[in-house]
């Protein structure tokens, strides 16, 4: 029985052994790891489970050994308890393991030039540097496909690739596209790149960096977006002239319903003198302020109307020959649709102060900001009695202002005013 026991124990001792010097010889390439990583704590620790396991294994031989017993070292070897022997294993295994994952992650988090290397070699632009004598230092797959590509001949002089790039030496297929600011290459197979060159001074010299990146996305939305520009464009100077026939027509109906108008008047006029001739020719500022109307009537319908290609002359001047005064405060605004919106607002203000409100004087007050302009319209004419109807003039300047991306807003007290807000940009 003892002998069996003996046995079992220097087999578990054996086998205990071999492993104390597994942790010996890992130990010292944890050490050897710590060194080319310059760590000196993990260099010293690494040390210490070297000759922490060396003595294990020192002291299992002591133990295995027939004779040691005899002796003064395997005397106090065999002095110590199984238990602890193996704890000792346990916590060299643990330590070592701590150890090898630190240089592991250490490795990760460091950057290297493998690492760089490695890191470039996965984007998808391509990258070159090269001094200035042509030797290149990095290039990536993606770069050499690139010149590849463009010129046939593999990348080997980062100069010569940069001159060919300059100077248009490129295979059939591939060209240089107009682009201000900006070197912009299509290959044959219709894709599209942009260069871009870069000096990096590192010490005494100077490396000439030279990145490419696929737009070819970017480039066909931008051609795209520039034909519906174009198509826009056409579009507003199409829109452009329907709303000058538009102004011009309205206009010619304005004049000719004010020109009918005042031939009534000059009906009742003439009626009015015939009375006045029966009745004694009544007083003289009677007569005087009669010949005063008949002469601005026969010069109204003696006038002729010229052709003004200007909406706010066009709506300002025919106000004025109906008797309404336009004074505009600030700048009125030239460009499109704001200005065609703006100038049917006059048309549409100065008509209802002749018509309803019995006026002579529309205001226009202009203001803006950086995003946003404001026209308000009030007239010295009377206030409206009622609530306000939009239909007809109104309904269709509303309908104008918000086509615009703008808004309306009508006030009726306590005197009327209309204000108008269009966003510069539409």
């Amino acid at each position: 029985m003892m002998v069996e026991e003996a046995y079992s124990k220097s087999v578990l001792w054996s086998v205990t052994g071999i492993f104390s010097v597994f942790l010996f010889f890992v130990g010292v390439t944890i050490f050897a790891l710590m060194i080319r990583q310059k760590r000196a704590t993990g260099s010293v620790v690494a040390l210490f489970t070297v000759f922490l396991s060396y003595g294990l294994f020192q002291y299992i031989g002591f133990f295995l050994q027939e004779t040691g017993y005899t002796q003064r070292a395997g005397r106090f070897a065999a002095a110590l308890p199984d238990w602890l022997i193996l704890s000792i294993c346990m916590a060299l295994t643990i330590v070592e393991m701590l150890l090898f994952c630190s240089i592991v992650s250490h490795r990760k988090n460091r950057i290297t030039l493998m690492s760089i290397k490695e890191a470039t070699d996965g984007l998808p632009m391509g990258i070159l540097c090269y001094v200035p004598n042509g030797r290149i230092l990095l290039v990536n797959p993606t770069m050499e496909q690139f010149c590849k590509m463009l010129t046939g001949e593999l990348l080997t002089d980062g100069a010569n690739f940069a001159e060919k790039l300059h100077t248009g030496k490129f295979l059939r297929g591939c060209q240089m596209i107009d682009v201000p600011e900006a070197l912009v290459i299509q290959l044959s197979d219709d894709t599209v790149w942009t260069i871009t060159e870069e000096i990096m001074p590192y010490e005494s010299i100077s490396i000439q960096a030279i990145m490419v990146s696929d737009i070819t996305d970017a480039y066909r939305k931008t051609q795209e977006l520039r034909q519906v520009q174009e198509k826009v464009l056409m579009l507003n100077a199409k829109l452009l002239k329907t709303n000058q026939e538009i102004v011009a027509l309205t206009a010619e109906q304005e004049l000719l319903a004010a020109k009918v108008k005042i031939h009534d008047e000059l009906g009742q006029n003439l009626l009015s003198i015939k009375r006045l001739i029966l009745n004694g020719c009544g007083t003289e500022s009677e007569r005087a302020e009669m010949i005063k109307r008949l002469h601005e009537n026969i010069d109204f319908l003696k006038g002729e109307v010229d052709a003004v290609p200007d909406e706010y002359e066009l709506m300002i001047g025919t106000a004025k020959r109906l008797g309404v005064d336009v004074v505009v405060s600030g700048t009125l605004p030239q460009t499109e649709p704001m200005k065609h919106v703006i100038a049917t607002g006059i048309h549409e203000c100065f008509t209802n102060t002749l018509r309803h409100a019995h006026g002579n004087m529309l205001n226009v007050c202009i203001t803006e900001n950086e995003n946003l302009l404001t026209a308000i319209f009030t007239n010295n004419g009377e206030p409206p009695t009622g609530d306000i109807q939009e239909k007809g003039g109104l309904k269709l300047l509303r309908a104008l202002t918000e086509r615009a991306g703008g808004q309306m807003t009508v006030s009726a007290g306590p005197d009327l005013s209309i204000a108008i807000e269009l966003p510069k940009e539409v």
